[in-house]
C-alpha cells in the first residue's frame, strides 16, 4: 500500500504543479481543495493559491527548481492525507483520470492528387507524432 500511496501522491503532485500554469488552474484548485475539506483538513486555499502564485511570478529560467519544491511539498501533503484516509484513494485515482488528457483523437489521412510536383506539402493546425512526407507508400504484390 505504501508504494501505491507514493505513486498517487507523486501523480497528484505533478498533476497539480503543472495546472498552476495554465488556465485550467482554477478548476483544478477547486478539485484538490475538495480532497482536503472532505477530510475535516484546515482549507488548503490559501496555501494552493500561494504556491500558484510563486510559481507564475517567477521567471521561465527559475520555473523547474521552483515546480519541483513545491511538487515535494505537496506529495508529502498527499501522502500523510492518503494514510490517514486509504478510501481517499479511489478519489485521487478519479480525479488523476478526469484532469488526465482526454483519447487520443483519430489519425487524419490527407492525400492530395494534382497540381504539386516534387514539393511537400504540409496541411496541420498542429502536427505531432510521426510525419512522413514523400510518395505513397509502395502496393506489395
Amino acid at each position: 500500500m505504501d508504494k501505491e500511496i507514493e505513486t498517487l501522491a507523486a501523480s497528484a503532485a505533478t498533476a497539480m504543479v503543472g495546472l498552476m500554469v495554465t488556465d485550467s488552474w482554477k478548476h483544478g484548485k477547486a478539485r484538490f481543495g475538495k480532497l482536503f475539506a472532505r477530510r475535516n483538513s484546515r482549507s488548503v486555499a490559501a496555501d494552493l493559491d500561494e504556491a500558484q502564485a510563486e510559481l507564475t511570478a517567477v521567471s521561465a529560467a527559475s520555473r523547474p527548481e521552483l515546480a519541483a519544491d513545491i511538487e515535494a511539498e505537496w506529495r508529502a501533503r498527499f501522502q500523510r492525507l492518503l494514510r490517514r484516509d486509504a478510501a481517499s484513494a479511489d478519489e485521487f485515482r478519479a480525479l488523476l483520470a478526469d484532469l488526465g488528457p482526454g483519447p487520443h483523437p483519430a489519425a487524419v489521412h490527407n492525400t492530395i492528387h494534382g497540381g504539386v510536383r516534387d514539393s511537400p506539402v504540409v496541411q496541420s493546425g498542429r502536427i505531432g507524432g510521426n510525419v512522413t512526407l514523400g510518395g505513397p507508400p509502395p502496393h506489395s504484390t
